[in-house]
């Protein structure tokens, strides 16, 4: 799914989606029990004396939002390279949010013990030793992504799960600096590299289509963090908006979503 919209409009879409997510989650703010400060070997910092699933929830759309709004800056300038970097980073947020919240509704298993384990992890058991950084067990992505599938009942898993390897695939190469995405920061125009924003054009015009997308998919998140809060009138809100950035985005039809499967399972 992608809109075909000038870079104004496209722009308006994202704010007009971020006013929507930064209210909602000062909504959810409000109510959320709040960090302790504290000093720890003479570091300050912050931490939850009961970290729970709820909060690692309420942590991570933070974190989806944060990453939105700078997404809309990297779009805004052409910094096509650093759009690739955060939606990369949104799609892993996204899939979290699902796995925590499906978990969080049907049951908490292992998987999702051992995610939380990791997630909440210290960086350094001792700040005053910075050597002996914690060793995190974290979920593997492949499995976080199949637990996702099977709780979308999705008809194809194998399908799907090689569609996420492609698209995990394809954003690697924008956090690595795989050589084809760099050769994208090229413009043809000038015979030159552009190192600070690319101008417009056909390759920033697909960038663009790309990116509207993603407002979409956060507040999809949003929708599922606040139900699995119990806060059902924010979570209205938020899916008020999904429906209205549903009509700019332009979702496939049950007919197009069929024909693209049946595509992609003849590759």
């Amino acid at each position: 799914m992608a809109a075909k919209c000038t870079l104004a409009d496209c722009l308006a879409y994202f704010d007009d989606v971020l006013v929507a997510l930064r209210l909602g989650f000062s909504a959810i703010e409000a109510v959320a029990p709040k960090p302790t400060a504290r000093l720890r070997s003479g570091h300050f910092e912050v931490r939850y004396d009961d970290p729970t699933v709820e909060l690692a929830l309420f942590l991570k759309l933070a974190r989806s939002i944060s990453l939105l709004g700078a997404l809309r800056i990297m779009v805004e300038h052409g910094r096509i390279q650093e759009q690739g970097i955060l939606q990369r980073a949104i799609d892993e947020t996204d899939e979290d949010i699902l796995f925590l919240s499906s978990g969080h509704q049907n049951g908490l298993e292992d998987i999702h013990h051992q995610f939380l384990e990791a997630f909440w992890a210290e960086e350094f058991k001792d700040p005053t030793k910075p050597m002996k950084h914690t060793r995190r067990e974290s979920v593997p992505r492949r499995k976080i992504q199949a637990w996702n599938n099977r709780q979308l009942d999705v008809p194809d898993p194998s399908t799907a799960q090689s569609v996420n390897r492609l698209l995990q695939g394809v954003f690697s190469g924008y956090v690595h600096g795989a050589s084809t995405h760099i050769f994208d920061l090229f413009d043809a125009s000038t015979g030159q590299y552009s190192l600070d924003g690319l101008p417009k054009g056909p390759v920033r015009d697909s960038y663009l289509v790309d990116s509207a997308n993603y407002p979409y998919r956060v507040l999809m998140s949003a929708v599922m963090v606040a139900r699995r809060l119990g806060l059902e009138a924010v979570a209205e809100g938020f899916y008020r908006k999904m429906k209205d950035a549903e009509k700019f985005v332009g979702l496939p039809t049950d007919e197009e979503a069929a024909e693209l499967l049946a595509k992609l399972r003849s590759q």
